[in-house]
């Protein structure tokens, strides 16, 4: 045990020990960062997500003003496309937070594969004719249904069309097809744009990574997106992988168990006016502002800047009767039945989707039309 082949050995050890000790603690303090970094990006997106509506909502009431001259609407556009750039920024780190704790809500039903790929292809059509990209869709003519939560789905798709647009040179192209057997629907995202590094591909699943190159393109990105990927992918027990090479392209591929239940058939309506519009109980009154306001809104929300713009935009159609949590909202619908209540969805104490299940569950108010208000964003 003295000799010096045995000192040489001990000395080993101790070295090869203390490597280990090192790489774990530069591992710890580099997820500490990154949990850091993360909830710093949380935070300011919980912050800055009402004043963003605040300023949203105005600027799309002054594009509908008359006598406004082409500077003036040219500029409402700017800033108009500038906020929703900066909601979906917020939206996605508020998906994140919800996806990455496991705390988000997963509404599991038969989704139409083929039908949720062709409306995705549709929203990025735009983004390709601007970057001068070839977007091709590929899907069977039989009927492809899985079982999953379509507001994760459309989450894990935009994700992966984001990168592969963002990533793609001018003139390339992005294909995105679905395959099936018997058991199993797999859909493939595949572009021939930057790739990612070999080097590098172990670690895109990783927390806030993005790749050398990526870094190095002129391209904006949090490092968030495919770790998301990867998250909903494993809440929804699917499958995911990757091939890339370098300057030639990646292909995505997820996989998900086939069902042969019936789809279900969702309706989204486009912003708040247009679900007024469609779920407005009749009203005896022949005029689209009714004089008498014999139909009363109820507004929950504890942000007292967008309570009082809501209130302000709807009292002219409405009696509107506002409160500033979903506990206040319960104690005055004990005695009192709103035509239509809006509800915000993040509050202190009982959430806004908690009070709609709520109203729901009980007879006397669950005719009710219930809207709630969330951070999500729409392409």
């Amino acid at each position: 045990w003295n000799t010096i082949w045995a000192r040489i050995c001990y000395l080993a050890i101790i070295a090869f020990i203390i490597y280990f000790i090192i790489r774990y603690k530069w591992y710890q303090l580099r997820k500490e960062h990154d949990e850091d970094k993360i909830r710093f990006f949380i935070n300011t997106a919980h912050d800055i997500r009402t004043p963003l509506s605040l300023v949203m909502s105005p600027i799309e009431e002054l594009k509908t003003q008359n006598g406004l001259s082409e500077k003036a609407k040219y500029l409402l556009d700017v800033a108009g496309a500038n906020i929703r750039k900066l909601n979906a920024v917020t939206a996605q780190l508020l998906d994140f937070e919800k996806i990455d704790s496991r705390k988000a809500k997963v509404n599991i039903e038969p989704i139409n594969l083929n039908y949720l790929l062709s409306e995705e292809l549709s929203c990025f059509n735009n983004v390709g004719e601007k970057r001068g990209i070839t977007l091709h869709l590929q899907v069977p003519d039989e009927q492809v249904v899985v079982s999953a939560d379509r507001h994760l789905l459309e989450l894990m798709l935009d994700n992966l069309m984001s990168n592969a647009c963002k990533y793609t040179n001018q003139g390339g192209k992005v294909e995105v097809s679905l395959t099936e057997n018997k058991s199993k629907a797999v859909i493939r995202i595949t572009d021939n744009g930057i790739g990612i590094p070999e080097k590098e591909q172990k670690n895109i699943f990783t927390n806030v990574y993005r790749a050398e190159n990526a870094r190095a393109s002129q391209e904006t990105g949090n490092g968030f997106g495919l770790l998301q990927v990867k998250h909903i992918v494993e809440m929804l027990n699917g499958n995911i992988g990757f091939t890339s090479k370098e300057n030639a392209g990646t292909t995505f591929t997820i996989s998900f168990k086939r069902i042969y239940d019936e789809p279900v058939i969702h309706w989204n309506p486009n912003n708040l006016n247009e679900a007024l519009n469609e779920i407005r109980i009749p009203s005896p009154v022949v005029s689209a502002v009714s004089e008498s306001k014999d139909e009363t809104l109820l507004i929950v929300e504890d942000n007292d800047d967008l309570r009082n713009y809501l209130t302000a935009t709807f009292s002219v159609e409405y009696n509107v009767v506002s409160t500033i949590s979903a506990e206040d909202a319960l104690r005055f619908l004990e005695n009192h039945y709103p035509d239509i209540i809006i509800s915000d969805v993040m509050m202190p104490g009982i959430q806004g989707d908690e009070l709609c299940s709520m109203i729901k569950n009980n007879p006397d108010t669950a005719g009710i039309p219930v809207i709630l208000l969330t951070a999500k964003t729409t392409h």
